[in-house]
């Protein structure tokens, strides 16, 4: 039971180390492309001024979807780890996960950042009358770690031809 808990960890460190290495920037020496995220324009007008001209507004544009058979893949390729065992791996990660926040912690996940639940709620008068019914909803909050947030200040944008 403990060498197949250990073998786990090591499966799971593997898998983080090379999500992490996924996004690494180009200052990492790994990838010496620029990384360009393609940009819209997209009208908004004010929601407080319904009179105000609409202003532009730049927009990220998705490149698609990468999904866990495809991570899996991805790493399985990067070691000796088969695609099954990272599937296991991933799917007990995000099981885990999920348990963790519902237990209020916040989810330290290696160099992408900290995952928390947050809530917004009504405003009452007195501290008093703060309860769990004035919560109206609960949402996801996300830090990114240090090297993340470096990632993030590199990117480079182009505006996708229309």
């Amino acid at each position: 039971m403990l060498k197949t808990a250990l073998a786990q960890l090591t499966i799971l460190s593997i898998i983080l180390s090379n999500l992490a290495s996924m996004i690494s920037t180009k200052k990492s020496g790994k990838n010496n492309s620029s990384i360009m995220i393609e940009i819209k324009s997209i009208s908004r007008g004010n929601p407080q001024d319904e009179t105000a001209v609409p202003k532009f507004y730049a927009h990220a544009i998705s490149t698609g979807k990468v999904d866990f058979e495809r991570l899996a893949y991805l790493v399985s390729n990067q070691c000796t780890v088969r695609v099954p065992d990272c599937l296991a791996v991933l799917r007990a990660l995000e099981m885990n996960m999920i348990d963790e926040l519902e237990q209020g912690k916040i989810v330290q996940f290696g160099e992408l950042g900290n995952f928390q639940i947050g809530v917004r709620s009504e405003g009452e008068v007195l501290t008093e009358e703060v309860s769990g019914n004035s919560v109206t909803s609960a949402h996801l909050n996300f830090r990114p770690a240090k090297r993340l947030r470096k990632m993030l200040k590199t990117l480079e944008f182009k505006l996708k031809a229309s």
